[in-house]
């Protein structure tokens, strides 16, 4: 998924409908479970850099409106998957969060 405008691309694992509403999933293994936000280290800007793609290209082509939630499910040997999940207000710190990054990212490169 391609962000034309920030200059960023990647492959999100799934689009999909969620207790109905529209979000962007990103699944992942661990070994021991993950309990906090914290945890998941890039997770997070990489679920808020999709939908901010997908915002930007397609969400009103696929889904007639703006993806504003999204999930990481972490599945973990022998247990149930863990959940995070993400409301319109996270996402939205989170996209801020990731797109100081990439601003960072771009500083360094032209220095």
């Amino acid at each position: 998924m391609p962000n034309y405008q920030e200059l960023y691309a990647g492959k999100v694992d799934l689009v999909a409908r969620y207790q109905g509403v529209p979000h962007v999933i990103e699944w992942t293994t661990a070994e021991e479970p993950k309990l906090r936000f914290d945890k998941l280290y890039d997770k997070p800007l990489q679920v808020a850099a999709y939908s901010g793609a997908i915002n930007r290209y397609c969400s009103d082509r696929l889904f007639n409106c703006k993806i504003n939630h999204a999930l990481i499910v972490v599945a973990l040997p022998g247990e149930e998957a863990e959940i995070f999940e993400f409301d319109r207000a996270t996402l939205i710190h989170v996209w801020h969060q990731w797109l100081n990054r990439l601003n960072f990212f771009f500083s360094a490169v032209a220095a």
